[in-house]
């Protein structure tokens, strides 16, 4: 939940937009092209 009470999902896939190409601009966690960080968890603990 953001400040604004806007839900956020723990991951947005291609289902959840169609304005851009989710492969090439930003693909999943921990894989190539590495936007959303080099490890699929990241700073999570």
């Amino acid at each position: 939940m953001t400040v604004s009470s806007k839900p956020i999902k723990p991951l947005y896939t291609p289902h959840d937009s169609a304005e851009i190409d989710f492969d090439r601009d930003i693909g999943y966690p921990g894989q190539y092209p590495y936007t959303r960080g080099v490890h699929a968890s990241m700073y999570r603990r």
